[in-house]
């Protein structure tokens, strides 16, 4: 299964990523350190308690603890019944565990309350710190402010590190899209300024070659053109001759056709070639379909034809369109059996023919076809931004043309 990726651009990646791994972290933040201030307070609050549980035992234990050792934020209770009310119902009558900090929480304090009890020859201490919930201070609003702030900061940090990045995209698509000597200026990105050099010795050494095509390309349009010129002008003095044999006609007309079919193909050879084509023109395909006059007298082969009543009108290279066509047609007749049909649509063009027999074990079906006739074909397509399909089945064969 083929997987189909979205493309987006280097800024949009880095975009989504980054910030939603800042949101990510931020209330990741926020919660770790709620979490964290809680369980500090906790963790010093249960320290405070045992050092005062143990300094209430030495006290009572030297006979030196009064009633000052109590006040309003700590108290010490000798016996689980000399509790205050108020932290009785909050145990529910459960006893504590012992060397056990407990939290318990009214609407007004948040109490801490510790059973101690050091060895097993020493009396149970119960030892209550009270806080005040209108005194205690509500840190998590500072947590808030704090993460805020560095998320913006980060946020604004981000922003300016895309900004530079998409700037130097910029330069990079930029630098693309002109020539090879231009100067890679701004790039201080290591691997665009290499991409950008790899690209440019590419786009170098292409030019080159496609300049030694082109000399070579223009030197054989003319060794070619000119002995075509020479035949042509010797078949029409040839043909001006008075004292020609009867049988000689027949020859001279068939010379003079080949020669035709030749000048047609090593133009549209060299057309393909070369990059400067002849400006593309209206064509009538139904003109072209019917003034074709295949010759098919050393054959049984009929030829028929399908046009719409409507005109079939392209803009496109009507040398080009006429050589396809011939072409497609040229081959039909090489492997067709009885009969050869071309259909014209608005939209496309279908030649059919139905196959001589061979042996399936000697021509796979994908051998058996149009032949190098049909690669020129598609390099044609190609360069008129036609699509092109062949279909074959057990005794016809077919190629579909679809105008774009």
């Amino acid at each position: 299964m083929k997987h189909k990726f979205k493309v987006q651009s280097l800024v949009s990646f880095l975009s989504w990523r980054l910030f939603s791994s800042l949101f990510v972290v931020s209330f990741v933040w926020i919660f770790i350190s709620q979490y964290s201030y809680n369980f500090a307070l906790d963790d010093t609050t249960e320290f405070y308690l045992y050092e005062d549980a143990k300094l209430a035992v030495n006290l009572h234990n030297e006979q030196t603890l009064d009633d000052s050792f109590n006040n309003d934020f700590r108290q010490v209770y000798w016996q689980l019944n000399q509790l205050p009310l108020d932290i009785k119902s909050l145990l529910h009558d459960d006893k504590p565990p012992l060397n056990t900090p407990l939290l318990l929480q009214s609407d007004t304090q948040d109490i801490y309350l510790l059973a101690f009890k050091d060895n097993h020859e020493d009396n149970m201490i119960y030892i209550v710190h009270r806080f005040e919930k209108s005194d205690s201070i509500d840190v998590f609003p500072l947590f808030i402010m704090f993460g805020i702030a560095a998320f913006v900061a980060l946020f604004v940090v981000m922003l300016w590190i895309i900004s530079r990045i998409k700037s130097q995209t910029n330069i990079l698509v930029n630098q693309l899209k002109i020539t090879a000597d231009a100067p890679a200026h701004s790039l201080y990105i290591e691997e665009f300024h290499q991409a950008i050099s790899s690209v440019k010795t590419y786009y170098s050494a292409q030019q080159d070659s496609i300049n030694r095509e082109r000399e070579f390309s223009n030197y054989l349009s003319h060794e070619l053109r000119q002995p075509m010129a020479r035949l042509s002008t010797n078949l029409s003095l040839v043909d001006q001759l008075d004292d020609l044999p009867l049988e000689s006609i027949a020859l001279l007309e068939d010379m003079r056709r080949v020669s035709e079919e030749l000048t047609q193909l090593s133009e549209s050879i060299l057309l393909l070639w070369q990059d400067s084509r002849e400006p593309d023109e209206t064509v009538d395909l139904n003109e072209i379909i019917n003034h074709l006059n295949p010759d098919f007298s050393d054959s049984n082969l009929s030829f028929r034809c399908k046009t719409p009543s409507q005109p079939v009108y392209l803009t496109t290279n009507h040398l080009l369109v006429k050589l396809v066509i011939n072409q497609l047609i040229k081959n039909c007749h090489q492997y067709a059996l009885s009969y050869v049909e071309i259909e014209l649509t608005a939209h496309g063009l279908t030649i059919t023919n139905d196959l001589i027999n061979v042996e399936p074990q000697i021509v796979l079906p994908k051998q058996f076809g149009y032949g190098m006739g049909l690669i020129m074909v598609k390099n044609i397509c190609r360069v008129l931004h036609w699509d092109i399909e062949s279909r074959q089945n057990d005794n016809q064969y077919s190629v579909s043309l679809t105008f774009n």
